[in-house]
């Protein structure tokens, strides 16, 4: 997934589409600034296990924002640093983000985020 979303960032294109299967991630998504990335509303799953990292982070200045649709976001309780969406680090800083459907968790901070 991540090879797509850098491939859609180097080519200008603005939309990633997952399909509605679960996806076991190795390491964080990192999601660019003017991008969505959108699953199949109440299917697609992406699930980060055994990885001290979150699930998806955003990158660039997000002027454009970054949009985030129809997901369910599945981290992994036993790494504490572990936290769903991951939208203020430092990568970048945090302007908008539209979170849509059927996403189970999202962080502004990981001081914010409950399991």
């Amino acid at each position: 997934i991540q090879a797509t979303i850098e491939y859609a960032h180097t080519h200008n294109i603005s939309s990633v589409k997952l399909d509605g299967i679960e996806y076991t991630l190795n390491d964080t998504l990192y999601v660019y600034s003017n991008m969505i990335l959108e699953g199949v509303e109440g299917v697609t799953t992406l699930k980060l296990k055994n990885v001290d990292k979150p699930v998806i982070a955003t990158k660039g200045d997000l002027h454009g924002g970054t949009h985030i649709k129809n997901l369910n976001v599945v981290g992994d309780k036993s790494q504490p640093n572990n936290h769903g969406i991951f939208l203020n680090n430092y990568y970048s800083y945090f302007v908008w983000c539209y979170i849509y459907g059927t996403c189970t968790r999202a962080c502004v901070s990981s001081k914010s985020c409950n399991r």
